[in-house]
């Protein structure tokens, strides 16, 4: 993310203004003046693409998509049964990013950073398509949006991430 923010806390409005400005600015400013409708189903789309890319096939990642893509994150924000899957999500990617950087660690130690390369770009791809998944859950549509779309970037392969995520964009928001 733009800033760090707790996995289970919803990023704050500058975090999510500091992440905006990390974006294409037309990218930024559809986003901003999007509905919370819109930018929900943004939020979803991009976190599938980035679960499809990587094959990340853990339930709670479809379970928290399904639920951010009903609406049901914003009316039941207070409840155990979304805190106990915001944390159950948080707790995979918490997983997966300790995971990714071992490998780098390891590599590292072995004298071999560019030989484990592909192992660790598949698993920091995997937790950050675990994180978009995650973002889908956060109260706020415009933070959700914001940061699914920012950790998807992240989750694919960047020659393919930019205009498979315009894609989206210009679907969901009719641009």
């Amino acid at each position: 993310m733009g800033a760090h923010v707790e996995l289970r806390d919803d990023p704050t409005r500058d975090d999510v203004e500091a992440t905006l400005r990390q974006l294409d600015p037309t990218l930024a400013g559809l986003i901003r003046q999007g509905s919370p409708d819109r930018l929900r189903s943004f939020a979803v789309a991009c976190a599938r693409l980035a679960l499809e890319t990587t094959g990340g096939r853990e339930l709670p990642l479809g379970t928290a998509l399904d639920l951010a893509l009903t609406n049901l994150a914003e009316d039941l924000h207070r409840t155990n049964e979304l805190t106990a899957l915001r944390d159950a999500v948080g707790d995979l990617v918490e997983r997966k990013d300790d995971r990714a950087f071992r490998v780098r660690e390891e590599s590292e130690a072995a004298g071999s950073p560019s030989a484990r390369q592909n192992d660790y770009l598949q698993a920091f791809h995997a937790a950050r398509a675990a994180a978009s998944c995650l973002a889908c859950l956060y109260n706020s549509p415009l933070a959700a949006a914001a940061e699914a779309y920012y950790e998807a970037f992240y989750a694919i392969d960047e020659t393919q991430a930019n205009e498979a995520l315009r894609a989206i964009a210009r679907r969901e928001f009719g641009t």
